[in-house]
């Protein structure tokens, strides 16, 4: 099981190495850089490079539907990429021994790809993005018919907001360091099929996610066919905005807080002890350094979890339990918290997540 994490968030895309110039490794800044400015120079240099080294998509096509979001002069697309094209895991495995490797994968049998894209609406205010996996005839691309879904993500390689969350706050031997916030329009994982929610629900609270007029946009994906042939599908977005950025929105953005966030751990998983299936978990907390909201908390498990809570100031404000699907198809969603939050400054925000192997072997 992978270390589990709340989301106030999402995931980060991982690019090609090649070799950086000068000018992008070392930022000018007036005076000794703050780690937000390091932190802001790399992003900056990596997204430039990522960008430079992946194929380009063009949309396949974008339907006009009706919003019912409640912003004022709300509009809908539905966004198509593709076709993407899945081979068959036995076609996979024998051109790996063709090439003598996987490449960076979860595991030997997916299909991978990452291309910049062009066609979303640019200059507005996204208030929700939901994205899934579709067939030409626009049927669902799922595990029920061959298809498993690692990850598929839209990711903004021009924009990182500021963290609102930083580790090591009150330490006294060690300067705070912040929680790294990412910019996804949206994404979807694990078979999961929860939307990415800049305001309410009903779209109400003055708050969205800005896209800007030249802001780049990566498509990242990891997808599994299970089927003995050749399949292609679509990355189908559907995405609620408004034009432009409206007089007092708040801009959203997203954290993806790890359970191990502000321990120091290095171990990228987790395994039950012997004859303890049964345990939680519990990270050290965070600390809010900037006053603001939380709209949308929704946590993050592997097989065997059942459920991640967070807390602010030792109250629960959100209890996520996974949603297992059918026998043998693991966590299929989590439920999520989407009533903003007031955060000030100084707020200690800590995650503790559930297990229960008997229940849910892993």
């Amino acid at each position: 099981m992978k270390i589990p994490s709340i989301l106030v968030a999402a995931p980060l895309v991982l690019g090609t190495p090649v070799d950086i110039e000068r000018r992008q490794q070392q930022p000018k800044y007036a005076q000794t850089p703050s780690l937000d400015q390091l932190q802001d120079g790399y992003f900056k240099a990596t997204a430039g490079i990522m960008a430079a080294n992946v194929p380009k998509m063009r949309i396949a096509k974008s339907v006009a539907e009706t919003s019912t979001m409640k912003a004022a002069g709300a509009k809908k697309s539905s966004i198509w990429f593709g076709p993407i094209t899945l081979l068959t895991e036995e076609q996979l495995q024998k051109a790996a021994a063709k090439t003598g490797g996987l490449g960076i994968k979860i595991n030997a049998n997916t299909n991978t790809m990452a291309s910049t894209v062009s066609g979303f609406p640019s200059d507005v205010t996204i208030l929700k993005a939901h994205t899934e996996l579709k067939y030409e005839d626009g049927s669902p691309a799922q595990l029920s018919n061959g298809i498993e879904n690692h990850h598929v993500t839209y990711s903004n390689l021009d924009k990182q907001p500021q963290s609102p969350f930083a580790c090591n706050v009150k330490a006294k031997d060690s300067s705070p360091s912040r929680i790294l916030s990412f910019a996804p329009l949206t994404g979807v994982g694990g078979n999961e099929t929860s939307s990415g929610l800049y305001t309410t629900p009903d779209g109400a609270f003055p708050a969205g996610y800005y896209l800007g007029k030249d802001d780049k946009i990566m498509l990242s994906a990891e997808l599994v066919n299970h089927a003995n042939t050749t399949k292609d599908v679509y990355a189908v977005t559907e995405i609620d905005y408004v034009p432009g950025q409206p007089a007092g929105y708040l801009d959203s953005g997203v954290v993806m807080f790890a359970m191990n966030q502000c321990d120091g751990w290095s171990m990228p998983s987790i395994r039950g002890w012997p004859g303890y299936n049964k345990f939680t978990i519990k990270g050290t907390p965070a600390t809010a350094v900037m006053d603001g909201y939380m709209l949308l908390r929704r946590g993050r498990v592997h097989d065997g979890g059942t459920s991640i809570t967070l807390r602010v100031n030792g109250r629960t404000v959100c209890d996520s339990q996974a949603v297992y699907g059918q026998a043998g198809t693991g966590v299929s969603n989590m439920t999520q918290c989407t009533d903003p939050m007031k955060i000030i400054r100084g707020d200690q925000m800590e995650v503790e997540a559930y297990f229960d192997l008997d229940k849910h072997p892993a």
